[in-house]
């Protein structure tokens, strides 16, 4: 299930592969072993994220032996980059409600990918059937 779900591969795909040519090319054996589009995975970290690892890297080269970046400098790092990616993107200091958003809208990885299922439940034929013949369908 892992490699359907997950990888979008044919779950007799072992199978299908069988009866191709020797000099298959790839786009038969895509056909072949795929079924659907594979889950997507996001990876790697934004350009904000790298420039706050950087800028943690900066102050623990400054103070070595001081252990990790204290969180509220960690906090304020972050703010003063969002202030200066605001800044870039329409040129004036943002409100702290701008700001905060700006940090939150920043902070969020790339992207999530959401998979699910959406399920429809209905009653066999006969029991519709039953209902109207048993008279709980006539209105009074």
């Amino acid at each position: 299930m892992k490699a359907l779900f997950g990888a979008a591969l044919h779950p007799n795909m072992a199978a299908r592969l069988v009866p191709l040519p020797v000099d298959a090319s790839r786009e038969q054996i895509r056909a072949a072993s795929r079924l659907g589009t594979p889950f997507k995975v996001f990876s790697g970290a934004t350009a904000f994220q790298k420039e706050v690892t950087v800028r943690c890297s900066v102050w623990e080269s400054a103070y070595p032996g001081a252990g990790e970046v204290p969180v509220g400098l960690r906090a304020e790092i972050r703010t003063d980059i969002a202030r200066e990616q605001f800044v870039g993107r329409f040129g004036r200091i943002p409100s702290p409600l701008e700001l905060s958003s700006e940090v939150a809208r920043l902070s969020r990885d790339p992207g999530t990918a959401c998979a699910g299922f959406d399920v429809t439940f209905t009653q066999v034929k006969s029991v519709s059937a039953l209902w109207v013949v048993a008279g709980c369908g006539k209105s009074t």
